[in-house]
């Protein structure tokens, strides 16, 4: 049991942390040209009906999937998380897996706000995202993203 739980530290370590994150400032480390947006848990976006109905690609609703991951990440809900990776995350990491690490990061960090949230780069498919938590240590800088199915997915694997 030691053992294992000692896996499932190692591997909530790797996950939260990943190979996209690290301490987010806020700013934005976007490429020449490409501008970042910043939303802080004050802001609040709407999503235009078009938008949503055409299923296309856009800030709001990739913003809205990055608090849905994160709520479910860190609240235990390893379906809900697993539902939100890429397919490409889905066959690295399988859904037992996702159980285990939302698990632990519920009981090592518990439910945190996102209390800062930029779109570092969007590009038709695919985005990078970084966000800041109350616990720095959980913080993701350039996190990567893909347009999926008509929705946005955590590509970070």
């Amino acid at each position: 049991m030691r053992l294992y739980l000692g896996a499932v530290m190692a591997m909530l370590a790797v996950a939260v942390t990943g190979c996209g994150s690290s301490s987010a400032t806020g700013s934005s480390n976007a490429p020449s040209g490409v501008s970042g947006t910043t939303e802080t848990a004050e802001t609040t976006a709407v999503a235009t009906p078009a938008a949503v109905a055409a299923g296309q690609p856009d800030r709001v609703g990739l913003e809205a999937a990055v608090r849905a991951y994160s709520q479910a990440y860190l609240g235990g809900q390893g379906s809900v998380a697993y539902g939100l990776l890429s397919r490409r995350c889905q066959f690295r990491v399988g859904a037992a897996e996702m159980d285990g690490l939302t698990a632990a990061a519920r009981a090592q960090y518990g439910p945190q706000p996102i209390t800062t949230l930029t779109v570092d780069t969007f590009a038709g498919t695919l985005a990078r995202v970084s966000y800041v938590y109350p616990d720095a240590a959980i913080n993701q800088r350039e996190e990567p993203w893909a347009f999926e199915n008509g929705a946005w997915h955590q590509d970070d694997c």
